[in-house]
Formats: structure tokens, C-alpha cells, sequence
């Protein structure tokens, strides 16, 4: 069982499970592939976000222009998890662009997706309570 198995069973988010999967099991072995993993599955679910509320997704739009837009960061509406996504966008581009990544950085990335994703599921009426996090 894994943290994320919350998700396996929503047909329509298999591609955000797989993310978040992935980048739990690359914690350990490899941080790096982790925290690109836990980007990933952001950018994946800003945009389920942008959709869901019935947004445009501007065509060249990176992450980061996703997740300052005004919108976005009024409907979050939470200081804590908009400093939560951008810890996650900054340490997955680290570790994308070949920067050494602790295991406790990419041990603190999923536990911030973990959170960012649970909550969101709750909100939008997909799960009823918010999975606990096992480091």
C-alpha cells in the first residue's frame, strides 16, 4: 500500500496516480527522479483545476504562470499551500535540471503533494477524509 492509493481507484485520474506513484517510489532509491515526479503530478492536477473550474489554459502557459494566475491563487486561497506548490514546482525543477536532491527534500515534496491532492479530492467530493501520510 502507498500513500497515494487513494487515487487508483478514480478512473479519471490514473495519469495523476501514476505521477504521484512514481514519485513515491523513486523516493529513496532516487530523489531526483522523485521530486520530477511530484512536479509532474502538480502541473497534471493545476491544470485538472484550470479545467474543472472552466478556465482557458493559456497555450504556452508553464507551471509557474499556471499556478501565480490570480484565479488560481484566489481559489486556493490558502498561503500555506500555494508556499506548499511552489516548494514542490522549485525542488522538481532542481531535480530536473540535474541538482542534488536530499531524500528529506524529496520526502518533504510528497508529503506537500500528498496533502495538496487529498485536500483537493475532498473538496471536489471524490474522497469523504483526508488520508493520513506515511513517511
Amino acid at each position: 500500500m502507498t500513500n497515494f492509493d487513494f487515487l487508483k481507484d478514480i478512473t479519471n485520474l490514473q495519469p495523476l496516480y501514476a505521477y504521484c506513484r512514481d514519485a513515491e517510489n523513486f523516493q529513496l532509491v532516487a530523489p531526483e527522479k522523485s521530486v520530477t515526479g511530484a512536479r509532474k503530478a502538480l502541473e497534471y492536477w493545476a491544470k485538472l483545476v484550470y479545467l474543472t473550474k472552466g478556465w482557458d489554459i493559456p497555450q504556452h502557459a508553464g507551471l509557474y504562470e499556471l499556478v501565480t494566475d490570480s484565479e488560481f491563487v484566489d481559489y486556493v486561497n490558502d498561503a500555506q499551500v500555494m508556499t506548499n506548490i511552489h516548494f514542490i514546482r522549485k525542488i522538481g525543477n532542481h531535480g530536473a535540471h540535474g541538482q542534488s536532491i536530499q531524500k528529506r527534500e524529496s520526502l518533504h515534496a510528497l508529503a506537500c503533494l500528498h496533502a495538496l491532492i487529498g485536500e483537493w479530492l475532498m473538496v471536489v467530493g471524490e474522497i469523504d477524509t483526508m488520508p493520513s501520510f506515511d513517511p
